[in-house]
């Protein structure tokens, strides 16, 4: 941990007479996230991690036109929107904890959702029609984003560029938790 990152930081200055006046300035320690593998929102104001909202996420296969259509396997997540909102515009970062010596790369999910009557769901592989195999799209859209070493062991996702108003989710792979949030936009 670097000296601007410790909980103190002493400013000494000597006065005349031979005086030696110490001022200290408190900044917040930085911690590490208390799960890995969990997305949290990092507050500007406090620098704490708020938890997003959690839910389980599952894949469903979907053959439109009796398979003529193509096929497509959609992930889906319950609840239309996210309570866990934020306005268009405002800057949002996330933390996450990762285990020593893993690529928190390797990690990162992140993708915007359309939003149904009572799901938030995305594609994330798709057929032509009388094929065999499903292409994979969740590479491709994985959204813009850089990774800043943040803790000891985590990592800061900032997005690159304002994010749309929408619902979006983190993922991890080999799991099914998602951890959403909606972003809302401006009101006239």
């Amino acid at each position: 941990m670097s000296l601007a990152r410790s909980a103190k930081i002493r400013a000494c200055f000597l006065l005349g007479a031979g005086s030696l006046v110490c001022l200290a300035q408190s900044e917040p320690l930085i911690t590490d996230p208390p799960f890995q593998n969990v997305y949290y929102y990092l507050d500007a104001t406090t620098g704490k991690p708020i938890e997003l909202e959690r839910q389980p996420s599952s894949t469903d296969m979907k053959s439109p036109g009796l398979g003529l259509g193509g096929l497509k396997a959609v992930v889906r997540i319950p609840g239309a929107t996210s309570p866990i909102r934020f306005p268009q515009g405002q800057r949002v970062e996330f933390v996450f904890a990762v285990q020593p010596n893993v690529d928190p790369r390797t990690l990162v999910q992140f993708y915007r959702l359309e939003s149904k009557k009572d799901h938030r769901e995305m594609v994330s592989a798709k057929g032509k029609p009388l094929t065999v195999g499903l292409t994979d799209r969740l590479t491709r859209d994985i959204l813009p984003h850089k990774l800043v070493k943040y803790g000891p062991s985590s990592y800061k996702l900032i997005p690159e560029g304002a994010l749309a108003p929408g619902e979006y989710v983190f993922s991890t792979p080999n799991t099914s938790a998602s951890f959403c949030f909606g972003i809302d936009g401006v009101r006239k």
